[in-house]
């Protein structure tokens, strides 16, 4: 067995062992005496089960980092035994949660004592009823999909008092893919992890510029109707009444920022540039561009480009009248230009196809050519 093996089967046994610990606590807790079964009791063992599940995760990423392909057949991975623990992990956690809450609320009533174990059955499952019935999209990246995915989690999740942290971020992994998910991949289930999780997609995808412009450019790219047809109208009404929604949601419905979208698609790729590090440095890179805070950049471009080449716009629109010319206009010119007549013998021709010309003597043809100015 290559060493490679060997430290890989070592880490499959280590997560076997993590997955009796997590699994053992319930029964290890049931054999404590009235007496000794505490808040702190519980406190003990709700931090031991974290620790012990942070430690299978790590592991988990060291095995997929170290597989082979022949070790892609494995058990391990074949059975999803890190789907099993998982699995274990949320109802040992669930239910000690609940048998905490059980003996706080005697506590607090005035009951002395520890719970019934045997009633902590009834007591889990009233949490799990509170629990909502998660039925939300998959959110995979998409900007104008985040919104109304950020608006629901965080009804159905975020704000619902009765999910643990380590079951929210659970929820949240649960429901999104693609980009979305990668962005929170390497992340332990844990409480401590959810509020970071959610932090991080909030960072990447509450940009109100970007959710903007994608309206807007919905918007742009409508077609003109070409026939009368019922559903073709319905869908033109339905997507402008759709963006006109979403940017006054947005707090973004101003005319300023349909102007300002336009200039920007508009600018030539220097002055594009120019825009966006003027953006940057003015600390709004996320905010969508309006054309009142353009002006002033505009204005300034413009000085600029006067003042590094006062004369390019002239030189190019002669330049591209020059070259809208027919190359052909030199031929008819020639074409249809008649043959001057000869200033010797008043003939069709000219002076150089002249007979009586070419009879002369050189002396007496400088006389003709200077006479008739020629020359």
């Amino acid at each position: 067995m290559s060493k490679e093996t060997a430290n890989f089967e070592a880490t499959v046994q280590t997560q076997h062992e993590l997955h009796h610990r997590i699994s053992q606590i319930i029964d290890n807790l049931k054999k404590l005496s009235k007496d000794e079964i505490t808040i702190h009791t519980f406190d003990t063992r709700l931090e031991a089960i974290d620790t012990y599940w942070k430690s299978f995760q790590t592991a988990h990423t060291s095995l997929i980092a170290m597989q082979t392909t022949e070790q892609k057949s494995h058990d391990y991975f074949v059975n999803d035994f890190f789907q099993t623990c998982e699995t274990v992990y949320f109802k040992t956690k669930n239910d000690l949660l609940a048998r905490r809450q059980e003996l706080l609320k005697s506590t607090q009533s005035g009951a002395h004592g520890s719970p019934n174990l045997s009633s902590s059955s009834a007591s889990h499952n009233s949490i799990t009823c509170a629990l909502p019935k998660i039925s939300l999209p998959k959110f995979s990246g998409d900007y104008h999909a985040w919104p109304s995915f950020r608006d629901l989690f965080t009804s159905l999740v975020v704000s619902n008092v009765d999910i643990s942290p380590a079951e929210k971020l659970h929820y949240l992994r649960n429901h999104v893919t693609g980009e979305a998910a990668r962005r929170i991949s390497n992340l332990a289930i844990t409480g401590d992890d959810f509020q970071h999780a959610w932090d991080m997609l909030e960072e990447r995808y509450e940009n109100n510029r970007i959710l903007v412009n994608c309206y807007l450019e919905k918007l742009i790219k409508v077609q003109p109707l070409t026939r009368k047809c019922a559903d073709e109208f319905k869908d033109l009404v339905a997507t402008v009444k759709e963006v006109l929604g979403s940017l006054e949601t947005l707090g973004y419905d101003s005319w300023d920022y349909f102007v300002g979208y336009f200039v920007e698609k508009r600018l030539d790729p220097d002055s594009r540039e120019a825009w966006e590090t003027h953006r940057t440095t003015q600390g709004y890179t996320n905010e969508p561009s309006a054309f009142s805070e353009m002006e002033e950049f505009l204005e300034a471009r413009t000085r600029t480009l006067e003042m590094i080449s006062p004369v390019i716009c002239d030189q190019t629109s002669k330049a591209n009248k020059a070259e809208a010319k027919p190359k052909s206009s030199v031929r008819i010119h020639c074409a249809t230009t008649s043959k001057s007549k000869c200033s010797v013998c008043a003939e069709d021709h000219y002076i150089s196809r002249c007979p009586v010309f070419s009879a002369k003597s050189n002396l007496k043809r400088c006389e003709v050519v200077n006479t008739k100015r020629l020359c």
